[in-house]
C-alpha cells in the first residue's frame, strides 16, 4: 500500500529483496501473483545481506527482536543478555505495530520489551 500511494508522485517501480537461503545469490523469480503492478514485473531477487546494506539491516532487526523475545521469557538471564536487552531498549519505538511490555529483568526494572503480554 506504501508503494502504491507513492506512485502518485513519483512513478516508478519497487524492487523486492530476499536474503538469500531459499534461493541463491542472484536468482529472481517473475511473474509472482502476490505482487502489483507497482513492482518490477512483479520479480523477487535473492541477494546476499553481505552486498545489499537494507538487507543486513533487516538481518539486524530481526536478530534483536529474537533475542529480546528469547531472554525476556528466560527465568533467568544472563548479565550478557541484560546487558543486550539494556543496548536494543532504546530501539524498541522502531518496531511499528508491535505493542510493547515492561519486564524485570535481575531487579532491574523497566526494560521494554517488543511484544505484547499475549505473545
Amino acid at each position: 500500500m506504501h508503494v502504491r500511494n507513492l506512485q502518485a508522485s513519483d512513478p516508478g517501480t519497487a524492487h523486492v529483496f530476499v536474503d538469500e537461503g531459499w534461493k541463491k545469490n542472484g536468482v529472481g523469480l517473475q511473474s509472482l501473483p502476490i505482487f502489483g503492478p507497482e513492482f518490477d514485473r512483479s520479480k523477487v531477487c535473492f541477494a546476499s545481506s553481505k552486498s545489499i546494506f537494507l538487507l543486513q539491516l533487516a538481518d539486524f532487526a530481526a536478530f534483536a527482536l529474537n533475542r529480546m523475545q528469547i531472554f525476556g521469557s528466560k527465568d533467568v538471564v544472563k548479565e550478557k543478555e541484560r546487558h543486550l536487552l539494556q543496548v536494543i531498549q532504546p530501539m524498541v519505538h522502531l518496531y511499528q505495530g508491535i505493542s510493547s511490555s515492561h519486564v524485570l529483568i535481575d531487579n532491574v526494572p523497566g526494560v521494554t520489551q517488543p511484544w505484547g503480554k499475549d505473545a
